[in-house]
């Protein structure tokens, strides 16, 4: 079944045991965070530990592939992004992902595993659904993500996507 407006928006998060949140303003030098090594850092300092890694408006930049363990929730705020050319490794059973319907990840950046969700959003990877912007990059970058994973949905959310190229 379908939720309300704020569920199509946001996935909601359940309370979770021992969870911590790092916020990127305060864990993160966000000033220095353009190679994003604070945000590897943060995550290898959970060890382990369940965690919600916030992360703060503006880009953070990946020199390096980064590694998403499946007891960690990345939690983005408007304006928040990752970018590089470089790898995203979502280990299994999958990290969650809490994201608005916005751009989130580069269109440079590859993913191997898929968070743990119900679909995937084309947003995420830059697509926009008013018939104008170019979406199919996008739309083709979340299929891959899907499909490094084994598999899952892409969900296309109702308007129209321009497909200036081929959807694989």
């Amino acid at each position: 079944g379908h939720g309300t407006a704020a569920d199509d928006r946001y996935e909601q998060e359940r309370p979770r045991r021992d969870r911590t949140i790092i916020r990127a303003g305060d864990a993160l030098d966000h000033s220095n965070v353009k190679d994003a090594g604070s945000l590897a850092a943060a995550i290898e300092r959970l060890n382990g530990r369940t965690a919600t890694i916030t992360l703060s408006y503006g880009e953070f930049r990946l020199l390096d592939d980064l590694q998403i363990p499946p007891n960690v929730t990345l939690r983005f705020r408007d304006g928040a992004y990752l970018s590089g050319d470089t790898r995203v490794f979502w280990k299994p059973p999958g990290a969650r992902i809490v994201a608005p319907l916005a751009r989130i990840f580069s269109s440079t950046l590859q993913h191997v595993g898929a968070p743990t969700r119900r679909a995937l959003r084309p947003e995420w990877f830059g697509a926009v659904a008013d018939g104008r912007t170019p979406s199919a990059a996008a739309i083709n970058a979340a299929l891959a993500a899907t499909a490094s994973a084994g598999g899952g949905v892409v969900e296309l959310l109702t308007g129209t996507y321009l497909a200036e190229q081929t959807i694989l």
